[in-house]
Formats: C-alpha cells, sequence, structure tokens
C-alpha cells in the first residue's frame, strides 16, 4: 500500500533540500554624474522594493526587499557567473541598467532557515527612473533617514556596509 503526498508539502520537501544561491543589488543614487557623486553619503539614496501583500518573507515581515534574487539552485555558482545573472534579475525587476563591472561584493551569509547563500552587491546610478515588474512599490530611501524607514536590522547594516564600499569605488 502507498501513500499518497500532498503537492504542496512535496514541494516544500523539495525546496528545502536543494540549496539556493541568491544575489542582491544595493543600489545607490549618488547625484547626477558617477564622475562627481554627492560628496556627503548620508545624502545618496539607496532603491528599497516593497513586495507584494502575501509575499512577504520572514527575515523582512513589511516586505520590505531588495533588488535581485534566486540566481542559482544546485551547487555553488562562479562569482562573475552570479553577477552577470544579478544584473539580468536587476533589470527584469526594475529596468536599471548595471553593468558586472558597476558591481560590488560586500558581504556574503547563508541563508537563513535553509540550505544556500545570499551575497550583496553595490552599485551606483545616476538614474531614478524604475519599472517594477515583480514588487508593488518603491521607494529611494535617504541613507542618512534610513531608521525612519523602518528597514530591518540586517538591511540597514548591508546598505551602510555598502556605502563605503561604492563611494570607494567612486572615488579612487
Amino acid at each position: 500500500m502507498t501513500t499518497a503526498v500532498s503537492p504542496l508539502l512535496l514541494k516544500e520537501q523539495l525546496k528545502t533540500k536543494v540549496m539556493k544561491v541568491v544575489a542582491k543589488a544595493v543600489i545607490y543614487h549618488v547625484g547626477d554624474d558617477l564622475t562627481n557623486p554627492i560628496p556627503e553619503t548620508d545624502q545618496w539614496r539607496v532603491l528599497v522594493l516593497q513586495r507584494f501583500p502575501g509575499d512577504f518573507r520572514p527575515e523582512s515581515p513589511d516586505g520590505h526587499d531588495l533588488p535581485g534574487g534566486v540566481v542559482k539552485k544546485g551547487k555553488k555558482l562562479r562569482y562573475d557567473i552570479e553577477r552577470a545573472r544579478l544584473v539580468r534579475r536587476v533589470f527584469g525587476e526594475t529596468g536599471i541598467s548595471l553593468s558586472t563591472h558597476m558591481l560590488r561584493y560586500i558581504k556574503k551569509r547563508s541563508l537563513p532557515n535553509r540550505p544556500g547563500t545570499v551575497s550583496w552587491y553595490g552599485a551606483a546610478t545616476t538614474s531614478t527612473e524604475v519599472n517594477l515588474i515583480s514588487h508593488v512599490s518603491f521607494d529611494w530611501v535617504e541613507i542618512g533617514n534610513l531608521e525612519a524607514a523602518n528597514l530591518p536590522d540586517w538591511m540597514s547594516e548591508v546598505i551602510r556596509s555598502g556605502v563605503d564600499v561604492v563611494h570607494n569605488q567612486l572615488t579612487t
């Protein structure tokens, strides 16, 4: 006698066993000229997306998100391929064109509650035009006002860490 397994239960079991490689972009609006960014980084703005209700994640209960997502299921991914797939994800989600050479590594950590990793990359832009596909809304949050945006602590930490990385890229 065989026991039937619910398709939803099976899907959940498969999700938990497959390692996911996630890449996210922290996109900073640094003014109108990349060669002459706004000198006060607290005046830079960062793109924060808002997920649709019902698509909130445990790590961000208010639905805040950064562009990007799963770039590979299964084994680890080479750094250059991860960045190329992130560029495509960002364009697909926001309409923002980045190039792989613009992305600067910020940090990496294990995914909470499931196998895999998430890496964050910072990038500067002069455009504030966003064409959302998979999120309900967005905001360009000023770095000096991150606390007022009520972002999760981990997101504020990643954003602040990325400011230094991107600032160094633009000023050296």
